[in-house]
């Protein structure tokens, strides 16, 4: 198990994984969104207190988990990075930056 880490901790060797399973991997993202969205902001049936607005709920609140969850990320591998000089820590992090903050976002304005 070891063997595939240390294969692909080298960026070109995964660069060429990740250009071979990103299709799939979009499809399955697309589809799962997909069905979530629907039954989040169609399927479900009014609060009988608050109504149609508790859907609102089923956008903010992962949005605001995410974006603390990445963050956090950012933060734990910033610090390993440091530690232990690791350069490819330190390129997750900055890639991760814009979705959490697209993220961050999406939870202040809901």
């Amino acid at each position: 198990m070891s063997n595939i880490f240390n294969f692909l901790a080298n960026p070109s060797r995964f660069k060429i994984f990740a250009e071979k399973v990103y299709p799939f991997l979009l499809i399955i993202m697309l589809v799962f969104i997909s069905i979530g969205l629907w039954y989040s902001l169609f399927n479900s049936p009014p609060d009988y207190q608050q109504g149609e607005t508790v859907r609102i709920m089923y956008v903010h609140v992962p949005a605001a988990w995410i974006s603390l969850g990445i963050f956090s990320f950012i933060t734990m591998m910033s610090i390993i990075g440091y530690i232990f000089k690791v350069r490819n820590f330190f390129l997750i992090s900055k890639s991760l930056a814009p979705s959490g903050f697209v993220f961050n976002i999406i939870a202040l304005v809901t």
